[in-house]
């Protein structure tokens, strides 16, 4: 048991593979934490699911676990905060409080027909009004296809029993009694169905989605008092939701990137680049990147530039549980060293499609360069090459929106320990990659920004505190001449797989 502390923050991590519960003192230092997959539901190639009820208990078991490990008294200021998938959606009957269908996770690209048959006319005034590209990645697109697909869900659209939105919406709204129906700019920045400059539902995006009247969820600041949480498990009468922010922009703040100019990149089953750009939209928005919100904590909109690789850890689980060739990620260094380089392999390891700048949903992974020497360890090395690219893609497009140029990149997420991805990351960009000794970039930034939200701690007291964290820098070793020569290779690789996605489907039609 944990001595008493004046001042605790729980931060909720509700993440594509699993939940984490972290609680953390006045000075972010960790008194606690807990962890705790959910199932992956793949009911078709491009389809994953989650189930909402399932995600719901493991929040429920994760905070009850926590609280049962910390000594808490009369004098304990408890705060909590929730970080979210950000584009994930879940449908539920208001009057039963019961899911009716299973959530259709980020990744899932079941949306893209619908998004397809907007025409380009359609799709510009969307981009410019919501700040994301057209695509099956954000919210829209799933919540299309449920009202299409699911006779359940339209059913109860025209009862009037229609409850729909991001997860954190669903959590809130089923831990705080059916009462709080909320969601915050930076989620709902995610849906594709937000005017991120307006600060509200787009009614013009809504028409054009062809759902006019659908029931959303309650817009409110990233922090303040959201809502008191409670379940009869725990041993405390409620939980005081102090902040609610998307999982990404939760990463960023607690990586301390609250100047412009100041980026991120979360490794985790994607991999996730956000740049803050201050409180002024940018003039461009064609640069191939989203512009989305990072936060409001009451000082007015964070706006940030963000691109994204559908899959990163997600093809490390592949090679481990479908290949089996890696039993443990913390072998992966130790099996590349052991294996000389073999220059003619390239994987472009888009399982997923291809994102941010390319928006090719078509295009999925490719290995070429194959000779009879080639070995599980080579495939695996050019995995994280592939990776390392996919980001460098993403980084070589923010000249568009940034006058000022990337000094260094924040990083955090599971395969932000391997030295060779973290090396490998700082030679392709030229730049110097900064890691965190911290494995919970997202928790922490929840629970950091909950502290600020119930005004236990200043904006001031946070910063200082993250800037006493820990960290490892990778210093660029490569030579330009190189960079530009695997640069230049790794383009002919993605001309190569594009090429691939387009042949298959012309033959298909």
């Amino acid at each position: 048991m944990s001595k008493a502390n004046k001042i605790i923050s729980i931060g909720i991590d509700q993440g594509t593979s699993g939940t984490t519960v972290l609680a953390v003192d006045e000075k972010l230092q960790p008194l606690t934490d807990w962890y705790k997959p959910h199932t992956q539901y793949r009911p078709q190639s491009g389809f994953l699911e989650h189930d909402p009820d399932e995600i719901l208990n493991i929040v429920i078991e994760g905070v009850a676990n926590v609280l049962e490990q910390l000594d808490i008294n009369a004098g304990t200021k408890l705060t909590a905060g929730l970080a979210n998938q950000g584009e994930t959606v879940c449908a539920w009957d208001s009057e039963t409080g019961k899911p009716l269908y299973n959530a259709i996770v980020w990744s899932d690209c079941r949306g893209g027909e619908f998004i397809g048959n907007l025409s380009a006319s359609e799709k510009e005034e969307i981009k410019q009004i919501t700040g994301l590209e057209p695509d099956s990645y954000f919210s829209a697109g799933k919540i299309a296809w449920l009202l299409n697909n699911v006779p359940q869900i339209k059913s109860a659209m025209e009862k009037g029993r229609l409850t729909i939105g991001t997860l954190d919406s669903w959590l809130i709204w089923k831990l705080s009694d059916n009462k709080v129906y909320y969601t915050d700019p930076s989620t709902a920045a995610r849906t594709m169905l937000y005017d991120i400059t307006a600060g509200k539902w787009s009614d013009a995006v809504l028409k054009l989605m062809g759902m006019p009247k659908l029931p959303l969820a309650k817009v409110l600041q990233s922090t303040g008092n959201i809502a008191a949480l409670s379940h009869p498990c725990w041993n405390i009468d409620s939980l005081l939701l102090n902040a609610s922010i998307v999982d990404q922009p939760a990463s960023l703040f607690a990586h301390g990137c609250w100047k412009t100019g100041q980026a991120k990149i979360t490794y985790g089953t994607g991999c996730f680049l956000l740049v803050n750009i201050g409180k002024t939209y940018p003039a461009n928005n064609n640069g191939g990147l989203t512009i989305s919100i990072g936060w409001d904590i009451g000082e007015g909109t964070e706006y940030i530039v963000d691109g994204a690789v559908y899959a990163t850890g997600s093809v490390i689980e592949w090679l481990n549980k479908d290949c089996g060739w890696i039993k443990k990620t913390c072998e992966i260094d130790k099996m590349i060293s052991e294996t000389p380089v073999q220059d003619t392999l390239f994987f472009v390891p888009c399982m997923d499609g291809l994102s941010a700048p390319y928006w090719n949903r078509n295009v999925k992974g490719l290995l070429s360069g194959v000779t009879l020497a080639t070995k599980p360890a080579h495939i695996i090395r050019a995995a994280l090459d592939g990776i390392a690219h996919q980001v460098v893609d993403i980084v070589d497009s923010l000249p568009k929106y940034l006058r000022i140029g990337l000094h260094e990149i924040r990083v955090d997420g599971g395969l932000s320990g391997s030295n060779y991805l973290m090396q490998k990351q700082a030679d392709l960009l030229g730049i110097p990659i900064v890691v965190t000794d911290n494995p919970e970039m997202t928790a922490l930034g929840a629970a950091a920004m909950a502290m600020i939200g119930a005004s236990f701690s200043t904006k001031d007291e946070i910063f200082s505190q993250i800037n006493s964290l820990t960290h490892k820098t990778f210093s660029p070793a490569l030579g330009s001449q190189q960079r530009l020569t695997q640069r230049n290779n790794w383009k002919q690789a993605v001309k190569l797989a594009i090429s691939a996605a387009d042949l298959n489907k012309q033959e298909n039609r």
